[in-house]
């Protein structure tokens, strides 16, 4: 930096008198018409002004010897920094700024110095804000001047560019998160969107998605605001079906119009109803065929009902109950399917439903499809396959709801109990069905068999079952998820002849009484459950009982040596409980006893009767295996399909050899 410095207590005043006689005689030269008021008035001020400058400089200032003449050097104190560095960038903000290389000098009065050098005039103010570089050879012209330069942006260093561009991508950062933040929103609405369909589909595969009726606030909208229920099905229906009702009217009352919502967020009470006010022969039915119609609409929307396996054909490759119901038995040779048919032809009062015969075959009709325009009795049905008529001899009302083992899935709806002329109910052998076993079912005084075997049906089983006592005579509920105990009140069902709850999570103790009130039992299976206590004892009463099943509980019985008294008796199956006691020989008296199943009750001891011989006729299954049990195995009983025993020294025979 040049270190000439202004000294501001030098006598200016001889500089200003010799600039401005320079500045005239070089006017004169250009235009000697002007005169020394026209030139004033060209630098912007009245004669009186520029005089009034002249007199503040005179005599007040020297000036230094080291300036040089021309003043090419002179600067004043610069203007200060803007306090934000950003505005640098703003040309619209007016003043000079410090640059690297001026040289500064403290403020000075102000000099007015007019010039006409190109042929114009002007006054040039010292001591106003203003910034010069340090002079170079390029900022020279070629009479040795410092060329004028205006104020323009100064360049930034290099960290102040880092800056400046790292604040310039603020607002574009902030654009680009909100950009990103909405296309994330778009696809997760996207994808919800995508996985309510499928869900609709998987539910529904015909109705998915239902517009909204939610009223606008047009006239029209405010009458279907005030709309209520069809006066006739509210008159007829219970109170807990038009609560279902409204609640799904709510579901869509709730929606804006014109939106569309997933039909699963429906009541399946309130689908039924929606299909049947839209039939236009609703006005002709009866009442009780209205609620027969409302009702089965409602188990086929329940159910998932669009999604059976089949709607309109029988399923001639899996038709017989009881062959389907024995596969779902554990796999140690308790009830084979084949023998299971052969079993119940056996069986006194067998059901037609429990063997499929030539005639069963043959009874193929033409269905229709549920929900259609035609009778519900034409709709698709198993019941016919199975021996059994969909509807009564008139062909009007119901008698047989037979759908099992056709895909269905969800709950069974408590409007079961509005088919008050059902006779039987079979819609078991289905995985995806699930809840309670509806308490509606009770009302159904007229129902003599109840299969809901092979769910996945949970709760507890109904006290309300109790009801029936003077119809039902099949319960089917096994292979289920039910809990608690086995309710004491069941024991009014008088007329029961099959009674299966096995493979559920069922406890406790069994009532005392059970055959002396079921004493009509013919299968009871209590397989697969906790419970405890003796049960045995109990069955003696029952005096046709066919098939006994206790196994994998926790029983505590002595074999009672009255069993020998069931000559009706083909399968005896209590292992893996807690058995206690000898084996008495009056099992050797049960004439039809085919299979006889004691193992792992390590409680039961004392030798094997030799009376079991006379069984070779009979007999094909005999397993004594993890038992106490002693003797010799009688040589005419090594022939038999199935001998399980512990070959040991003090249990042998056939081929183990003794001893």
């Amino acid at each position: 930096m040049d270190d000439r410095i202004i000294d501001t207590g030098t006598d200016i005043d001889t500089l200003l008198q010799k600039q401005e006689r320079e500045l005239r005689e070089a006017n004169r030269m250009n235009d000697p018409k002007k005169d020394n008021n026209e030139m004033t008035a060209a630098a912007g001020m009245s004669p009186a002004e520029a005089a009034k400058k002249k007199e503040m400089g005179a005599g007040s200032t020297k000036v230094d010897e080291n300036i040089p003449s021309d003043f090419s050097e002179i600067v004043s104190l610069p203007m200060p920094m803007p306090r934000h560095h950003r505005y640098i960038d703003d040309p619209s903000i007016p003043g000079a700024y410090a640059v690297q290389g001026a040289i500064y000098a403290p403020p000075s009065p102000r000099v007015s110095v007019s010039s006409g050098s190109t042929g114009g005039g002007g006054d040039i103010e010292m001591g106003s804000p203003a910034a010069v570089p340090a002079a170079s050879t390029s900022d020279t012209n070629n009479d040795g001047l410092v060329e004028a330069r205006p104020v323009t942006q100064p360049q930034a260093t290099a960290d102040e560019v880092v800056v400046l561009k790292h604040e310039k991508k603020k607002p574009c950062r902030a654009s680009l998160v909100l950009i990103v933040v909405a296309v994330v929103a778009v696809l997760v609405l996207a994808v919800s969107f995508a996985v309510a369909v499928t869900n609709a589909r998987t539910d529904d595969d015909v109705i998915i998605m239902v517009t909204s009726t939610k009223p606008d606030d047009t006239e029209e909208g405010q009458q279907k605001k005030n709309q209520t229920l069809d006066p006739t099905l509210g008159r007829l229906l219970p109170n807990y079906t038009l609560d279902a009702i409204r609640q799904g009217m709510s579901v869509l009352d709730g929606m804006d119009s014109n939106a569309t919502t997933n039909v699963t967020l429906l009541t399946p009470q309130y689908r039924a109803y929606d299909w049947l006010t839209t039939d236009m022969d609703m006005q002709s039915y009866a009442d009780d065929r209205l609620v027969q119609r409302f009702a089965l609409a409602t188990f086929f929307f329940s159910t998932k009902g669009y999604n059976w396996t089949s709607q309109t054909q029988s399923l001639l490759n899996d038709t017989n109950h009881t062959a389907a119901e024995s596969l779902l038995l554990n796999p140690n040779d308790y009830f084979r399917p084949q023998e299971s048919l052969e079993w119940y032809q056996a069986v006194p009062g067998s059901r037609k439903r429990d063997v499929q015969t030539e005639e069963s075959e043959r009874s193929q009709e033409a269905f229709e499809p549920w929900l259609s325009p035609q009778h519900e009795c034409q709709w698709w049905s198993l019941a016919p396959v199975n021996g059994y008529s969909t509807c009564n001899n008139d062909s009007s009302f119901y008698v047989s709801l037979d759908v099992e083992g056709n895909n269905l899935a969800g709950e069974l709806p408590p409007e079961l109990g509005l088919l008050t002329t059902l006779e039987s109910i079979f819609v078991g052998r289905d995985r995806q069905t699930h809840g309670p076993i509806v308490s509606q079912i009770g009302q159904l005084t007229r129902l003599r068999e109840l299969h809901l075997g092979g769910s996945q049906s949970t709760g507890t089983i109904p006290t309300e079952l109790a009801r029936l006592s003077d119809t039902l005579e099949y319960l089917g509920i096994g292979f289920n998820r039910l809990t608690g105990t086995f309710p004491s009140q069941l024991t009014a069902l008088s007329k029961l002849e099959q009674l299966k709850i096995d493979a559920n999570r069922l406890h406790g103790t069994l009532p005392k009484n059970l055959g002396s009130h079921l004493s009509n039992l013919r299968i009871v299976s209590f397989y697969r459950n906790q419970f405890n206590g003796t049960v045995l004892s109990s069955l003696i009463p029952c005096a046709n009982l066919a098939f006994i099943d206790i196994a994998e509980n926790q029983f505590a019985d002595e074999i009672p040596s009255e069993l020998g008294t069931l000559t009706h008796l083909t399968r005896l199956f209590l292992p893996n409980n807690r058995l206690h006691g000898t084996l008495p020989s009056t099992l050797a008296l049960l004439p039809k006893l085919g299979k006889l199943n004691l193992h792992n009750n390590v409680n039961l001891t004392g030798p094997l009767p030799p009376e079991f011989a006379a069984l070779n006729q009979t007999l094909t299954v005999f397993q004594i295996q993890g038992t106490g049990i002693t003797g010799t195995i009688p040589e005419a009983l090594c022939g038999m399909k199935k001998l399980k025993f512990d070959c040991s020294d003090t249990l042998c025979g056939c081929d183990c050899p003794c001893g």
